[in-house]
């Protein structure tokens, strides 16, 4: 099965902790859509156009690939690239690794403004509440 695509929605703090949670519109085919639905089961929240959403309390960008775990059970947030680049962030550190992350945001400052993903298409193409 290919992957489930996450957009960036909107972001709320919670009222009786202050954390931040971040919602993401959940968009694939009416089969992955399905079976994310069921997976979520009694946890699962949609918009008011019957979309479903994904929770986290990480921002795993503007947008990422969600895919299922091994079991089927849940679905989480691939964060890959996201994770490589903080990699070569920690593994250069100095002036070469404040470089590397000034380029990262900036990269992803003008990927948000243009409506481009980190994984280069347009924005517009776990397990319970889908909590990271």
């Amino acid at each position: 099965m290919s992957t489930l695509q996450l957009t960036f929605a909107r972001q709320y703090r919670k009222k009786t902790t202050g954390k931040l949670v971040f919602v993401y519109n959940v968009k694939g085919t009416a089969a992955q859509l399905d079976a994310y639905r069921d997976a979520q089961g009694s946890f699962l929240v949609e918009d008011e156009k019957g979309q479903p959403l994904f929770f986290t309390s990480r921002y795993v960008g503007e947008a990422c690939p969600l895919v299922a775990n091994h079991e089927g059970t849940g679905f989480y947030a691939d964060t890959t690239t996201m994770d490589k680049q903080a990699a070569m962030v920690e593994q250069y550190g100095g002036n070469l690794g404040q470089a590397l992350a000034a380029q990262i945001a900036s990269s992803v400052t003008s990927m948000r403004s243009t409506g481009v993903s980190s994984q280069g298409t347009p924005e517009s193409a776990g397990k319970g509440l889908g909590i990271v």
